[in-house]
């Protein structure tokens, strides 16, 4: 997964790898392994290529070393816990 390709871009930037372990049909429990955004507040913005305030000053992602998540989803609460180096 890379967020922008730019035109003429020469090289393919991997930002997400990841893992996810659960169906949330069957627990409200989930795993995830590997290279992603740090869980930490909803970041979206209304336009898909530019990056909001939170983005900009709480942006954690890992770089060489994989996090894991352990998570839990139901009725509108998302609660995650994420160990990263």
């Amino acid at each position: 997964y890379t967020e922008v390709e730019y035109p003429g871009q020469d090289q393919f930037q991997l930002r997400k790898a990841f893992i996810t372990i659960g169906d949330l049909n069957i627990s409200p429990v989930y795993l995830t392994f590997g290279k992603n955004t740090v869980n930490f507040t909803n970041s979206a913005t209304y336009a898909p290529f530019t990056h909001g305030f939170i983005s900009h000053y709480f942006w954690a992602q890992t770089d060489d070393n994989p996090l894991v998540e352990l998570g839990y989803s139901r009725d509108g609460w998302h609660l995650a816990g994420t160990l990263i180096k």
